[in-house]
């Protein structure tokens, strides 16, 4: 933008001198009209017109608007939920199973229900301790701490039991990188929402894991408290009560084979 000498002199004596803006075809159409726009405000101010009409900006997003590093948060979190909850206690069950330590750790006076537990522990603590690092290595806060670890314990414990599900349908190393492959979308599906918020957020809670994440999103991003996210954690205790059964059935089913 170039401006002739005595353009503000001109303009208050009512004059209307020439205003050239030279741009390049590699400029944005936006930057051209931003441009424009503040050369007529500041125009206007000089002049000491007001504008013809009122301009109000409404923005009709709810809430503050989020960071995407905010956003990333929680993609980042869901695997460390996955890796250690998931498939910690999933490979390792596997692992006994194809080096035949399973056999020799039944012949001691441990049950099978035990191990399973211990590896379904395991993966629970693992779980939260990497996912409370993920969110202190970003300097998360968040308004209810407390409710914050009530939601992570309930979230391991989610991803802590289907890792052992898993872990006792695969037969082999092989067969558990299928099923964790082949459910990829199914698992890893929900987070891609919270990077795309213009998406239809209803899709998002047709997959099982969203429940899993949603509290924890609601915590850190909305400043929600424990009694806000009481319904989703209610989901998570609910699809942990009905993999029990599945477990124990799986764990004599697995006792038999290796009989």
């Amino acid at each position: 933008m170039v401006l002739p000498a005595g353009f503000d002199a001109q303009l208050r004596a009512g004059d209307k001198p020439p205003l050239e803006l030279y741009f390049s075809g590699e400029s944005y159409a936006v930057d051209r009209m931003v441009l424009a726009i503040s050369a007529i405000d500041a125009i206007r101010t000089v002049e000491g017109s007001a504008p013809p009409v009122r301009v109000d900006l409404i923005n009709l997003s709810v809430g503050a608007p989020v960071s995407l590093a905010t956003r990333l948060i929680p993609v980042v979190v869901f695997y460390a939920f996955v890796i250690a909850g998931l498939f910690a206690p999933a490979s390792l069950l596997v692992e006994e199973k194809e080096r035949r330590t399973l056999v020799a750790l039944l012949t001691t006076p441990a049950k099978m229900i035990e191990v399973v537990l211990a590896k379904g522990l395991l993966g629970m603590l693992l779980a939260f301790a990497l996912a409370a690092m993920t969110l202190a290595m970003n300097r998360v806060v968040v308004a209810d701490l407390g409710g914050l670890a009530v939601s992570m314990l309930i979230t391991s414990l989610f991803w802590a039991m289907l890792g052992v599900l898993i872990g006792l349908v695969a037969k082999n190393s092989e067969m558990l990188f299928g099923i964790v492959k082949g459910s990829g979308i199914v698992l890893f599906g929900p987070v891609v929402f919270y990077l795309f918020p213009s998406w239809p957020q209803w899709i998002a809670k047709l997959f099982p894991t969203f429940w899993a994440v949603d509290p924890l999103w609601q915590l850190m991003a909305n400043d929600a408290r424990l009694v806000d996210v009481l319904l989703p954690l209610g989901v998570v205790v609910g699809m942990c009560l009905l993999m029990l059964p599945a477990i124990v059935g799986l764990s004599r089913r697995v006792l038999r084979q290796l009989a």
